[in-house]
């Protein structure tokens, strides 16, 4: 029970994990975006 249980956690801080790199990556593509867009004017 205790194993399931830290695996059940350990998943969690995964899907956690994953979320913040999908929105740091996002976030970073949007930075870059806006940086080209400075450059150009």
């Amino acid at each position: 029970v205790r194993l399931r249980g830290s695996e059940a956690d350990k998943n969690r801080y995964q899907n956690e994990l994953n979320i913040l790199q999908r929105s740091t990556q996002s976030t970073k593509e949007q930075f870059e975006t806006l940086q080209s867009e400075i450059q150009v004017q």
